[in-house]
């Protein structure tokens, strides 16, 4: 069988142009059928301004055909902005009380702030259905004067293992759980006696070398650090944790 090339001459004398005749290839291709994007739609309260306090937020997140992911954070007028819902799960503020339930078409999120409401809450919900269509953000502002702010915890830093006292060798894993309601950044170094300047375990995003082996890992409102250095510790060490909240508290 002759192929048939994509582009044929045609000429029917020697004084005509070729003309070049393109031959088309048909391709089909579905036309999408959802072109409309998640909703969201403030449940309760129906005021916008009352004494929020510890009362719940509730939220639907719905879409004709499927939902994919929501996302949802809040903005204060007189605290940072915090993210409520992460695609998964509550963040530590939101998890103890908030719930998230199946409903037709979705998502309803019932969001309790631990700790209560701080002023002027304006909750904001974005998302994506399977087919792409995305939410635009949908905001939901409320009028509330929090009671002043008097958080001056600052993060807690405990050593979980070894126990204190007690002698380790060379390969022995430190082991230090770093937690606060609002913790904002951390920073862990050691030193060696007898060293002149410490080393940076952790930069506040990742593990610096030689403690690339080590591992990071979620504990309740916080994270726990498993140190390790490659070589082994060059010495009795030394773990000094710089961590802050996202209320200036420093431990």
């Amino acid at each position: 069988m002759a192929t048939v090339p994509n582009l044929v001459a045609f000429k029917t004398d020697p004084y005509d142009v070729p003309l070049q005749v393109a031959v088309g290839v048909v391709r089909q291709y579905a036309i999408p059928t959802d072109l409309v994007a998640p909703t969201a739609t403030l449940i309760s309260p129906w005021m916008t301004a009352l004494p929020l306090g510890s009362t719940p937020i509730v939220v639907d997140v719905k879409d004709e055909t499927a939902l994919r992911r929501a996302f949802i954070f809040v903005e204060f007028s007189d605290s940072p902005e915090e993210v409520i819902w992460d695609g998964y799960v509550f963040s530590d503020q939101y998890i103890a009380a908030s719930t998230v339930a199946t409903v037709t078409g979705g998502k309803r999120f019932s969001i309790v702030r631990g700790g209560g409401w701080r002023s002027d809450p304006n909750v904001v919900v974005t998302g994506q259905d399977t087919s792409g269509n995305e939410l635009t953000p949908t905001s939901s502002a409320f009028t509330y004067a929090a009671p002043p702010l008097t958080e001056t915890t600052p993060p807690a830093v405990m050593l979980v293992s070894p126990l204190p006292g007690t002698t380790i060798t060379t390969r022995t894993p430190l082991v230090i759980d770093v937690t606060d309601l609002s913790l904002k950044s951390c920073l862990l170094t050691v030193r060696f006696s007898g060293s002149n300047s410490p080393e940076v375990a952790y930069d506040g995003q990742a593990f610096a070398e030689p403690y690339r082996g080590s591992t990071l890992e979620s504990v309740t409102h916080g994270f726990r650090f498993t140190l390790q250095r490659a070589g082994g510790w060059l010495g009795p060490p030394t773990v000094r944790v710089y961590a802050a909240d996202s209320y200036g508290n420093e431990a």
